[in-house]
């Protein structure tokens, strides 16, 4: 049987066979195990290549188990998703959460990918929820020209469902 790289490394993702990596992704309510191969994540990001390729003890341990408490696992799913397969399943919902995720593990091109995304599908109705992600999510580069759209439209984007519905912390 033929196939491309890409379509092995897909069925890898999506088998999970042969894994060495797991991830305890979210914080206690929304924990979830996931699992990965350290090959492949150390070849896409630079921050995986010198976690599992570095003079660390953990780095040689057979499996290697890793607490990621600041990541949403949806965001984490889409990001090595990404990773295996180039394709990003970015929603208005996941895009500032999956943005973290890239600039966290240096991923431009995710990033890149994230940004453009925002940058298509943003609309005054949908600006103070986006602002709202971006801002818990630690993403700064979008940040000025958010405030300066939301500034420029305040009565629309203030009294749209995006910012009545945006949670109080």
């Amino acid at each position: 049987m033929t196939s491309t790289v890409s379509v092995r490394i897909k069925g890898l993702f999506e088998s999970g066979l042969f894994t060495d990596v797991s991830f305890l992704v979210g914080d206690n309510e929304l924990q979830e195990s996931l699992s990965a191969h350290r090959c492949i994540l150390g070849g896409a990001s630079p921050i995986f290549e010198r976690m599992f390729g570095g003079n660390f003890r953990e780095s040689n341990m057979k499996d290697m188990k890793i607490l990621v408490l600041d990541v949403l696992p949806s965001a984490f799913k889409t990001m090595l998703k990404w990773i295996y397969t180039d394709e990003a399943d970015l929603s208005l919902d996941n895009v500032a959460p999956v943005l973290y995720c890239a600039e966290k593990y240096q991923l431009s091109t995710l990033k890149y990918e994230c940004i453009s995304f925002i940058m298509k599908n943003f609309e005054i109705e949908n600006l103070c929820q986006l602002f709202y992600q971006t801002r818990l999510h630690h993403v700064s580069e979008l940040i000025p020209n958010m405030k300066i759209c939301i500034g420029m439209n305040a009565s629309r984007s203030l009294s749209s469902d995006s910012f009545l519905n945006i949670k109080h912390n």
